[in-house]
């Protein structure tokens, strides 16, 4: 594949008989500097997506690329332009990171990104998938292979249907890996008919009296809202410690065992807050935080826009009191304020015991894979479908 020195990119163009008004060009990009020449057009594609995802988005993406992307990854730029206008001005129509592995691609996503859909513009959303994986699977010069692996797409949401319907549409062999719900939060009326209506009376009770326990061993203060530039850094500083010092500190999966996760984490959160979408809450006893949680807010056009909830720890020396469940009260509290928020995706595992005991709304998330159509592609499949299988049935069962 030939790459230029400066953006380490590659590109393809396809003129699409069924599409005689635009023509479509994939350009390879495996620098975070190469991505940011296309930073205008990327914000337009984040305001036009088919589906927010704001883990594809610059403030999260960029310094994903620069802090956790080995040399395998490279974001593909569907671009397009007016085919009777050749010298106009290109727009950018979709948004692929990929990561080469062995014997397959994947749209790729790291350690810390809980959602895989990627950036299509609404309404061109059908054609730009359909070049992409003409490219993408095509074994030319912007070609990944002949396996591509879409994993964590909300299986009930736009972006994996029309993906879905153009993989149907060519003819590709097609493979479910996955399909599972996880919690999501989608507000009511008001915060008072969320909670009795999503929330058992058993639980409601519960915590009430666990919050008066708590407010019984000193002054309890929350607050939750958007975390302000000038004081992300401090923020970040407290969050990190908190988290550390739990099971995740011991188990070596806190973001701060790692330096590289820490400045990233930073990174983000810097980059969001600036832009009014790094959003927090925090749980203090006597002034000292017991609790702390972190959402990161999708790009708005306008619209209500979505947030994932990233992030979440608590001082596991605080006994018989279940906190996460009560930062989650006062989220509710909050997101009920006119906040502009349609759903919050919990971004956590099915059957979560926590979340799932105040959240009961579900998204759907699924892992598909894609073949070329070749007979090679499909022995491919088969492989990974026969080994996942295997893999799944030596798992010990959920009560041993």
């Amino acid at each position: 594949m030939a790459n230029s020195t400066s953006t380490n990119a590659a590109t393809t163009t396809n003129r699409l008989k069924d599409l005689p008004g635009l023509e479509f060009r994939l350009e390879w990009v495996s620098t975070a500097d190469g991505l940011r020449r296309h930073e205008g057009a990327w914000r337009r594609l984040v305001e036009t997506a088919l589906e927010p995802n704001v883990f594809f988005e610059p403030e999260v993406l960029l310094p994903s690329l620069e802090g956790l992307a080995g040399a395998s990854v490279r974001i593909g730029l569907v671009l397009s332009r007016p085919r009777q206008d050749p010298d106009g001005g290109e727009v950018l129509a979709g948004l692929f990171p990929v990561r080469t592995r062995r014997g397959h691609a994947e749209i790729w996503q790291h350690s810390y990104a809980f959602q895989g859909t990627p950036l299509v513009r609404a309404e061109v959303a059908s054609e730009v998938w359909s070049f992409f994986l003409n490219e993408a699977l095509g074994g030319g010069d912007g070609g990944v292979g002949n396996v591509l692996r879409c994993q964590t797409l909300r299986a009930d949401g736009p972006g994996a249907r029309v993906l879905l319907d153009v993989a149907r549409t060519q003819g590709r062999a097609l493979w479910h890996q996955d399909l599972h719900h996880r919690a999501e939060f989608r507000p009511s009326d008001s915060a008072e008919k969320f909670i009795s209506s999503s929330v058992g009376r058993k639980v409601r009770r519960n915590l009430k009296r666990e919050r008066k326990m708590l407010g019984d061993r000193g002054e309890v203060t929350t607050r939750v809202g958007r975390i302000e530039a000038e004081a992300v850094d401090a923020w970040c500083d407290e969050f990190l410690a908190l988290e550390a010092s739990g099971w995740k500190g011991r188990a070596g999966t806190a973001l701060q065992s790692s330096e590289r996760d820490a400045r990233w984490f930073r990174g983000m959160a810097t980059s969001l807050a600036r832009e009014g979408r790094f959003l927090g809450a925090e749980m203090r006893l006597d002034g000292k935080a017991v609790a702390m949680g972190t959402m990161l807010q999708a790009a708005s056009n306008g619209q209500p826009s979505e947030a994932a909830y990233f992030k979440i720890a608590h001082d596991e020396s605080v006994q018989g009191v279940s906190l996460g469940a009560l930062l989650q009260l006062d989220w509710v509290e909050w997101l009920h304020g006119g906040e502009g928020l349609a759903n919050v995706d919990s971004c956590a595992i099915p059957g979560h015991p926590m979340i799932e005991r105040i959240w009961h709304d579900r998204r759907m998330i699924t892992t598909t894979w894609l073949g070329d159509g070749s007979r090679w592609s499909r022995c491919k499949l088969w492989f990974f479908q026969t080994a996942y299988g295997l893999k799944a049935a030596r798992r010990p069962p959920a009560d041993s």
